[in-house]
Formats: structure tokens, C-alpha cells, sequence
């Protein structure tokens, strides 16, 4: 069972872990901050950057213990 994330918001209330390159993270944090909202909605303290790209990313989702992962939508459908 899966909870769909809507908003950041939800990611902080719902998720303890997000796991993503630290590129990604880098790139929604420089995002965020310019929009407005440095915390994002209390979502960027659930950010945790992994070793390896994108792919290496995915393979954290064979992980029972994985509630997240941020990628691109590209990788995100493949």
C-alpha cells in the first residue's frame, strides 16, 4: 500500500526518508529557495542524498524499508 504525495507538505507529515542523488537535492533546495520556501513545506530535513546517480537511486526502491525517492519523472516511469 502506497501513499500518494500530492504537496512537499506531505512528505514532511507522511515520510520519514527521501532518498535522491545529492545533485537532485541540491537542485529542488536552489528551487525552493527561490520560490519562497527554503524548507520546503518541512520536506528538505526528509531529503537524504545517496552515493551513485539516478539509477543507483531506484535500486534503494528494492529496499522494503524505502518510503521515497525523488528522480526525474523520466526515471520515475521507466
Amino acid at each position: 500500500d502506497a501513499v500518494r504525495i500530492r504537496t512537499a507538505q506531505n512528505v514532511g507529515q507522511l515520510i520519514q526518508k527521501v532518498y535522491a542523488t545529492q545533485q537532485r537535492i541540491d537542485e529542488v533546495k536552489r528551487r525552493a529557495e527561490a520560490a519562497g520556501d527554503a524548507s520546503i513545506a518541512g520536506a528538505a530535513e526528509r531529503l537524504e542524498a545517496t552515493d551513485g546517480d539516478a539509477l543507483a537511486v531506484c535500486e534503494a526502491w528494492s529496499d522494503e524499508e524505502t518510503e521515497a525517492l525523488l528522480v526525474s519523472r523520466g526515471i520515475a516511469m521507466s
